[in-house]
């Protein structure tokens, strides 16, 4: 669901319809705008066809993922037990049940979203529309959250960064909820965003670079800017 990565970016191919200036007009229009007018067509078209196919698909990914959750429990450990509890705690001054809450498992292999099929999406529809098939793939990907599950790939477990970019995901679950958290950023992904273009990662990325600086209240932050996600 969201990861963070090195990678850095998802490889998505946009299907564009022509874009053609009516005879008539009389201003230039520079390149940016005239792609940005394109992906917006396209944005368009992928909704119409996707838009009413995502309660089916959240309800497979949501039980993908409750599967994988369940099948991991015996490895999970309570984040309280990790040397950066105490380190993050002052970032969750209000809900420190929450950050209770939250599990952590070390990995080989990240639970994985693909392929498409695995959750109600045939490839060829997204090949029909212009995106790849493998845009739920993150290579890089170091870690993924489901609710207050966090799935860590091996070798990664002193990574500070990766922890608090992640315990964003799980404050982000919190407010939102698990079906609109998800909702959104299925919306995003079958728009063909870019990974760092993710709304719900632009959040966790900009808190994740902040909180070296200073402190503050990751879930107030959260609910504050909820309907920019």
């Amino acid at each position: 669901m969201n990861t963070h990565s090195s990678v850095g970016t998802v490889k998505v191919l946009f299907m564009c319809s022509a874009f053609i200036l009516p005879l008539s007009c009389k201003t230039t229009k520079d390149a940016k705008t005239v792609l940005e007018e394109k992906q917006t067509l396209a944005a368009q078209k992928i909704d119409e066809i996707v838009a009413p196919k995502l309660d089916a698909i959240f309800e497979k990914l949501q039980a993908f993922l409750v599967e994988q959750t369940e099948k991991m429990k015996d490895k999970t450990k309570p984040f309280a037990e990790h040397p950066l509890f105490a380190k993050f705690s002052k970032y969750f001054p209000q809900e420190q049940d929450l950050l209770n809450q939250v599990r952590y498992a070390e990995v080989d292999e990240l639970p994985h979203w693909g392929p498409p099929e695995k959750i109600g999406i045939d490839s060829d529809l997204l090949t029909s529309i212009g995106l790849q098939p493998g845009i739920f793939d993150f290579p890089g990907a170091l870690a993924i959250t489901f609710d207050k599950t966090i799935f860590v790939k091996k070798g990664n477990l002193e990574n500070e960064d990766m922890f608090f970019h992640e315990l964003v995901h799980v404050a982000q679950y919190n407010v939102l909820g698990n079906k609109d958290f998800m909702l959104r950023y299925l919306r995003d992904v079958f728009r063909g965003t870019p990974y760092e273009g993710i709304k719900l990662e632009q959040m966790a990325y900009s808190l994740e670079q902040y909180y070296k600086s200073t402190t503050f209240d990751v879930l107030a932050y959260v609910r504050e800017y909820q309907a920019d996600l």
